[in-house]
């Protein structure tokens, strides 16, 4: 989603006066302010997989007309989050397991990359930031109410690697399977066992890339998003069992 990438942009930055950081950023539309308001509503879980996102309902509660709020559905289903079917309208997206394990598989794969050329650049403040974000991820994977905040930072984490990748277009891919897996991402970290290994491998990740060791670097980040496939994949199975 455009306002995902402008995120990921601010958060790499480039140089200002005086060295300090800074990022120039276009204001956003209302159909990009819209797509970014209804992303929050699916990420807080005020919509689930399969729900309806109806154009009137959106366009009433932001006092606009529905064509702002059409477009906006349209720049969120570039990116997977909803679908929309010709006299249904839109929905959230809901994955099969197989589409779960094949989005997951090429995230970790691309993920990787993005992480080869984070080390390969070797930029102070990108892994700087990237290891104080792990960690806060450590400290948060010690709270057992705060799974919503943990999963909140490892977003910005994927975001910020996305953005510091110097590869607009796999920048792009990145953002857009991050959004695509988010809500199957929570499931997988719905538990404190969960978030503490999820913590250990960021920390794994991070102290590599410090290290300039990329080969490791890559290997544990392509294992956190596997290990996330795994357990969120386990989530649905579990659901889907509650529910026969």
């Amino acid at each position: 989603m455009r306002s995902e990438t402008q995120q990921a942009e601010r958060a790499q930055g480039d140089g200002g006066d005086e060295g300090k950081p800074w990022s120039w950023r276009r204001p956003l539309s209302l159909p990009e302010q819209i797509a970014a308001q209804i992303n929050e509503a699916i990420l807080g879980g005020l919509y689930v997989p399969g729900d309806p996102v109806r154009e009137q309902d959106i366009a009433t509660k932001f006092g606009v007309s529905r064509g702002p709020v059409r477009e906006a559905l349209r720049i969120l289903e570039q990116d997977g989050v909803v679908q929309i079917l010709p006299n249904r309208g839109a929905s959230v997206t809901r994955l099969s397991i197989r589409e779960v394990r094949d989005i997951f598989e090429i995230r970790a794969a691309l993920t990787a990359v993005a992480v080869g050329h984070i080390c390969d650049a070797a930029e102070p403040d990108v892994i700087r930031r990237l290891c104080d974000g792990a960690d806060r991820l450590e400290r948060l994977a010690e709270d057992p109410e705060a799974r919503d905040d943990y999963v909140r930072e490892s977003a910005a984490m994927a975001r910020l690697i996305a953005g510091a990748t110097g590869n607009e277009r796999l920048t792009k891919m990145l953002l857009s399977l991050a959004l695509q897996t988010v809500r199957y991402t929570q499931l997988g970290l719905a538990t404190q066992a969960r978030r503490r290994a999820s913590a250990a491998i960021w920390h794994k990740t991070t102290q590599a890339a410090a290290a300039g060791d990329t080969a490791a670097a890559r290997d544990h980040i392509a294992q956190l998003i596997m290990d996330s496939r795994d357990a969120a994949v386990a989530a649905i199975e579990a659901e889907e069992g509650q529910g026969k």
